[in-house]
């Protein structure tokens, strides 16, 4: 004689009810009766996507689960229907590793990188809202030989520094300043184990006006200034050059203009 336990089992699953009880889904709302929140459960653990909504009705987070675990997607959306501000992509068989974007209101990408055991890992990449690329590389939350960006928003320009390593430690600083379209405004170089900005003048130094029109252009060696020295009008007249040699300006190498194009003096 079949057991009672057993014959009530496989009446369960005959009708379906056995199945029903493994799959449930939970939801919350607002006040105002507008739906808030909707998850699905299997056999009590997080499975599938998970959804969130603002009171108006646009879509606020979407999760994906697996056995209780995020996997693949994470979105975070803006009010306006389908906007996002940042993704997450979870490795289906590493939990503690994944890759998030992020994006400005106007959904230009902001920034995109991977992060492991909650370290930064790899190539990091940030992006003015011009477009363009500020990049870091990690190995496990250290910064590694390769190109290290730095940005400094400040009114009426974006300012950034490059620091390119070796070994970890900073050889080469180029600080870079942009307009609010992304244009660039000044350039300046430097060398120094420091990497600040008060390290050795090496390089060429440039500045730009408004109009694109450069404004100077000088060289440096070693913190020496070097070669030919030269300054514009903003209409792009040359206005005044002048020549280096062993840190010092070469006598008779003056020669200065006005902004007509005539010689000065004359």
């Amino acid at each position: 004689m079949m057991p009672s336990r057993l014959i009530l089992l496989m009446l369960l699953f005959s009708n379906g009810m056995l199945n029903a009880q493994e799959k449930k889904e939970h939801a919350t709302y607002y006040d105002g009766g507008q739906l808030k929140s909707k998850t699905t459960f299997v056999d009590g653990l997080m499975d599938g996507q998970a959804y969130q909504w603002y009171p108006n009705g646009n879509l606020r987070l979407l999760q994906v689960f697996k056995k209780g675990r995020k996997t693949y997607e994470t979105a975070y959306y803006m009010f306006a229907p389908g906007l996002k501000m940042w993704e997450r992509s979870f490795l289906p068989t590493d939990s503690t590793t994944f890759r998030s974007r992020e994006w400005y209101p106007n959904q230009q990408l902001k920034g995109e990188f991977v992060t492991m055991q909650g370290h930064l890992h790899g190539h990091f990449k940030y992006f003015t809202e011009a477009g363009r690329p500020l990049e870091k590389t990690y190995h496990k939350g250290t910064l590694v030989n390769g190109t290290d960006w730095f940005r400094i928003d400040r009114p009426g320009n974006h300012q950034s520094f490059e620091r390119l390593y070796a070994d970890s430690s900073c050889y080469y600083l180029k600080w870079t300043e942009y307009s609010e379209q992304g244009t660039t405004v000044k350039t300046e170089n430097y060398t120094g184990a420091d990497c600040s900005r008060q390290g050795i003048k090496d390089g060429t130094w440039k500045e730009w006006y408004p109009n694109g029109q450069l404004i100077y252009q000088m060289h440096y060696e070693s913190d020496v200034p070097v070669g030919e020295w030269q300054w514009w009008h903003e209409n792009g007249q040359l206005k005044t050059t002048f020549r280096y040699e062993n840190g010092k300006v070469v006598s008779g190498s003056v020669q200065e203009w006005n902004a007509d194009g005539t010689p000065v003096g004359q």
